[in-house]
């Protein structure tokens, strides 16, 4: 079968649910996964008419980018993506879709919008964040950890004994 004929034999699936469901097609989204596929297969997809195409893998994307593989559709980054890979992405792809659940961990802020971007992340995450390197975050908001028990958050400044630094835990 053609890429196109299973774009076709999906779209009808789509539609014949839709109906059932009592929705309207227009509002669902095709995204075909563009994994293992070449920039030649992705060019075909787009041809024959998919809404989305997402990617997973940073060096996949990469280098379809370079081939113009995704020219003519919205481009998502979907599954997980490496901290070291985020900057080859941001600016790329109309999505990224993240993780189901964020895990707390100890981290340490970098800078001030990096560190306080990691409180809210602690905030949401399931378990004790422990972020070190506060100082950054104390200078530029004020009293933020105030701020944020203020309208429920569960978080707390301590002093940690054998270091210069503070934590905050968020959990």
């Amino acid at each position: 079968m053609s890429i196109a004929e299973n774009i076709a034999r999906v779209r009808a699936n789509i539609a014949a649910a839709a109906k059932e469901a009592g929705r309207d097609v227009s509002e669902i989204t095709l995204v075909g996964a563009s994994k293992m596929n070449d920039a030649d297969a992705c060019r075909q997809a787009i041809a024959a008419g998919i809404d989305v195409l997402g990617e997973n893998r940073e060096q996949e994307m990469t280098k379809k980018l370079a081939e113009h593989a995704y020219d003519g559709a919205p481009l998502h980054f979907i599954g997980h993506l490496q901290r070291n890979k985020v900057k080859n992405v941001v600016g790329k792809v109309a999505v990224i879709e993240g993780v189901d659940q964020l895990v707390g961990a100890p981290i340490q802020a970098c800078d001030l919008r990096a560190g306080a971007a990691l409180v809210i992340a602690g905030l949401a995450a399931k378990g004790t964040t422990e972020l070190s390197c506060v100082q950054y975050i104390e200078r530029g908001y004020e009293d933020l950890v105030g701020k944020l028990r203020a309208v429920g958050a569960d978080i707390s400044l301590v002093d940690v004994p054998d270091e210069a630094d503070t934590e905050t835990h968020a959990g």
